[in-house]
């Protein structure tokens, strides 16, 4: 097995919008908010207001991967995490936090 640090080249947007802005992992949007007490997200959110945000990365895939099986590691997504490849699904993953693995 070969391991490959994948946190750079990243980018994010919010849902719906096309303006990405570039980022490496890990990557906490909601602390680099202003606090709210009037959040929806009130005291179990801190405070902060709450978004639904796309990450992004594009990425080559070398040609000796052809025949191999390819797991991508997420070791601390928020909660309902989706992982699509090329627009297709691949898993979700409900719990935030929580490291799962995607079967690319």
């Amino acid at each position: 097995m070969k391991r490959m640090n994948f946190d750079q080249g990243w980018t994010y947007s919010h849902w719906g919008k096309r303006e990405r802005t570039p980022v490496e992992l890990p990557h906490d949007w909601s602390i680099h908010q202003k606090r709210d007490p009037d959040s929806l997200m009130g005291s179990s959110g801190a405070f902060y207001p709450g978004a639904v945000l796309v990450y992004d990365k594009e990425f080559d895939v070398p040609e000796d991967w052809a025949d191999k099986q390819v797991i991508l590691e997420l070791e601390g997504a928020y909660m309902n995490c989706e992982v699509r490849l090329n627009g297709e699904f691949v898993t979700k993953r409900p719990y935030g936090y929580i490291s799962f693995h995607a079967d690319l």
